[in-house]
């Protein structure tokens, strides 16, 4: 399951235990439940450029590979 952290970085887990505790964290959301125009504010925030016309997978995978 994929989460993506409050600074927008990307984690994927497979543990049970990590995936209920990302779950109840108020750093943590599950990646699927995140809008197009939120990942584009993740990317702006984290300082990454040409973002604004990917679609949703693309944009997650900037997001993972991004610096």
């Amino acid at each position: 399951m994929e989460f993506i952290r409050n600074d927008g970085r990307i984690y994927n887990s497979e543990h049970k235990d990590t995936i209920k505790r990302l779950i109840k964290s108020d750093k943590f959301n599950k990646l699927e439940n995140i809008t197009v125009n939120e990942l584009k504010d993740y990317a702006k925030t984290r300082g990454l450029s040409g973002y604004s016309n990917l679609s949703r997978d693309d944009l997650i995978e900037l997001l993972k590979v991004g610096e």
